[in-house]
């Protein structure tokens, strides 16, 4: 069970990586999209493929940290991009916890030998699964995808 920060805390170290890239003009202007993966080389491959499509994106290789940078925020991000297998938590508590301090947050869950289903209408699944091993053209056609679905809903 993951501890939802109630107050703000400290944080234990810096994300592992965070650039503002500036929107492409298919790229709708969004607050930073968070991406937490534990392996330092994927979080830096996804954020160069969503810096590349306009994105800004905050990395995260702790997942209770990217909890407590949520909390925290000023400006909430509209999306969480999050591995499954991690540790402390997994991908699934993560949403779960984020999803708790930020009901809105899109989610994506990506894993490599993983089959999910998104349940419709469950709150604390993930608004879509991206297996891996991906293409770029698959992570920014779901991302720009569920961001979609949020922009709808609002």
């Amino acid at each position: 069970m993951i501890a939802v920060p109630q107050t703000e805390s400290p944080r234990a170290q810096a994300p592992a990586s965070s650039v503002a890239g500036r929107p492409a003009a298919s790229t709708p202007r969004v607050a930073p999209l968070y991406v937490v993966d534990d392996e330092a080389m994927v979080g830096e491959v996804l954020q160069a493929i969503l810096q590349m499509a306009g994105f800004e994106v905050e990395v995260f290789q702790e997942p209770l940290l990217a909890l407590h940078t949520l909390a925290e925020a000023r400006v909430r991000p509209h999306l969480l991009l999050t591995d499954f297998a991690m540790g402390p938590v997994n991908g699934l508590e993560l949403i779960h916890a984020c999803k708790l301090v930020a009901p809105r947050l899109k989610t994506i869950l990506i894993g490599g030998r993983l089959t999910f289903e998104v349940a419709p209408g469950d709150a604390f699944h993930p608004d879509r699964f991206l297996a891996k091993p991906f293409q770029p053209q698959l992570l920014l056609k779901a991302v720009r995808d569920v961001l979609a679905l949020g922009a709808a809903a609002v």
